[in-house]
Parts: C-alpha cells; structure tokens; sequence
C-alpha cells in the first residue's frame, strides 16, 4: 500500500518543481516554423510500387491464381 506519507512527499516534489519551471514565453509573431515536412509521398510511392512487384511475383510464382 501506499502511505500517506509518500503521498505528500510527492505533493511537496510537485510544488518544488513548479517554482522552478520559467514561465514560457510566447512565440514572436513571423518567426521561422521548424522544418518538420517529410518525404511521406516518395515513401508512398516506395510502399505501393513495393506492394505491386511482390503482387506480380507471387502471382507469377503461382501461388495466386
């Protein structure tokens, strides 16, 4: 079980903690968003054009009828 004591401990910790955080400042407005595009549609394309050759060999194999 889990004593009283541990709890407010944990309650102390948690006051602590929050003095010491800075309060966040706000973004300027117009500064630079952070690159975080990918290349999601060349991976798309890898994955069907990967998917499709496997189609092809399995059905050339036979397997699929």
């Amino acid at each position: 079980m889990i004593g009283s004591e541990i709890i407010t401990e944990s309650g102390k910790d948690i006051q602590k903690a929050a003095e010491k955080i800075s309060p966040v400042s706000h973004a300027v407005k117009g500064t630079k968003m952070p690159e975080t595009a990918g290349n999601y549609v060349l991976q798309l394309l890898f994955g069907v054009m990967l998917m499709s050759a496997s189609f092809l060999f399995i059905k050339k194999a036979g397997v699929l009828k």
